[in-house]
């Protein structure tokens, strides 16, 4: 493949044909072309000998990531993949760091330190909890509403991995990654509780024809949506611990199949020369989780880029799109009114709570275009300005302003942030 050579002088319609996109002679596609090639590089317009001003054509000093071509879109044209643009940059900043030789469940490449260690891992999986231990978990950390966490953390687990499985799609399209899309395989050792693990791709379809299959019944079982069917309906199962559990149960019944052990137990010997049992009547499958192995990845951010900026990044996408999907959430009483469940102003203070314990890049001054932030700052103001009155049992709703310099620098820091917003 063609690369854009530095120092080089080039025009619009060269860059194209290196980059291998369409031309256009103008309008939104062509300006979301330019404006792609512009972030991706450092560069400025060569000046004209004759009439001494800049020339439309570029000469790029320095290279910051691989471009990424804009989709054209139904109104003409846009950048479609700005979404995944932040997770693509990140993955190619930290191809030093991943581990290769491995493949990992989506957990892993969420929450650990091999991976893209966005997220807290002891976070992150209080999710699939009971709701006992969900109840006990938002108190500690004054969540108000435990459904509203379980809720928010299957949306945020949903984008990233879109996020993530789009960002691999695309650069595998560019040649800049190879990858294998799986599961990973859990079986029991011996008596004492210890598992194995074998990953392939051998069993994707086997998988996906089970989910498919159990998704229908339990929607047929419990009614969980009168829009989805199939595996679509993964996303409701796993929002709901005791429906996830039959899920698991049926399918894991499913696969302790001999044909299933027979694909299995073939990788076992490939993978393990000694040290791991096969899979049969005494060491049956447990459990089986989607998991990825990246096999090559190439290093084209320049390695000066700010990895915590990226990853931030990343989390920034994360978070608009999980909150809107949360905040869009609706439901339909009894006479056919609509009502939205959750409410940017009421339930901030929950949502915001809930990412500062999760992510591990944590923007304080993410702006998502909602009055969400500036209710969070209300609710703060409010709890610090009447913390007094609920200490000493006052009743009438005054309060003495606090006159420590502690308490002043604190109650100005309130305002101004109330004020700039």
């Amino acid at each position: 493949m063609k690369q854009i050579i530095l120092n080089k002088e080039y025009t619009y319609s060269q860059i194209c044909e290196i980059v291998g996109w369409k031309k256009y002679s103008g309008g939104n596609s062509k300006k979301a072309q330019i404006k792609e090639i512009e972030s991706c590089f450092e560069w400025y317009h060569p000046i004209n000998k004759k009439t001494h001003k800049e020339k439309k054509s570029y000469i790029f000093t320095k290279q910051l990531r691989e471009p990424v071509e804009p989709s054209k879109s139904n109104n003409g044209g846009s950048n479609n993949n700005k979404n995944i643009t932040p997770m693509i940059d990140y993955l190619l900043r930290i191809a030093n760091d991943i581990n290769i030789d491995n493949d990992m469940t989506l957990t892993h490449w969420f929450c650990g330190s091999a991976g893209l260690d966005l997220m807290d891992r002891d976070i992150y999986v209080e999710q699939f909890g009971s709701d006992e231990e969900l109840q006990a978990f938002c108190a500690e950390y004054h969540i108000s509403k435990p459904r509203l966490f379980r809720e928010y953390m299957g949306m945020i687990r949903k984008h990233t991995k879109d996020i993530f499985l789009k960002a691999l799609e695309v650069m595998a399209k560019k040649n800049l990654v190879e990858y294998i899309d799986g599961y990973e395989f859990y079986y029991k050792m011996n008596k004492r509780g210890r598992m194995g693990n074998i990953f392939t791709n051998e069993l994707n379809d086997t998988v996906h024809c089970l989910e498919e299959k159990y998704c229908n019944e339990l929607n047929d079982a419990y009614n969980l949506s009168q829009k989805m069917a199939g595996r679509q309906l993964l996303m409701c199962i796993n929002r709901k611990p005791e429906i996830k559990e039959q899920f698991d149960d049926f399918m894991n019944q499913d696969l302790n199949d001999i044909p299933v052990w027979d694909i299995l137990n073939v990788r076992i010997d490939e993978e393990y020369s000694h040290g791991n049992c096969n899979i049969d009547e005494n060491h049956k499958i447990q459990s089986y989780y989607r998991a990825i192995h990246i096999t090559s990845i190439e290093e084209t951010i320049n390695q000066d880029c700010d990895k915590d900026g990226l990853a931030t990044a990343v989390t920034n996408v994360i978070r608009r799109v999980s909150r809107r999907e949360l905040l869009n959430k609706k439901w339909k009483d009894k006479y056919g009114n609509v009502h939205m469940t959750y409410d940017a102003w009421e339930d901030a203070t929950d949502i915001v709570a809930i990412e500062k314990l999760l992510f591990t890049h944590f923007d304080e001054d993410f702006d998502d275009g909602t009055s969400l932030d500036l209710a969070v700052l209300d609710n703060e103001l409010k709890d610090f300005l009447l913390d007094d009155v609920s200490q000493n049992g006052n009743t009438d709703g005054f309060m003495e302003i606090p006159t420590s310099p502690e308490d002043e620098e604190e109650l100005n820091r309130l305002f101004d942030r109330v004020s700039i917003v």
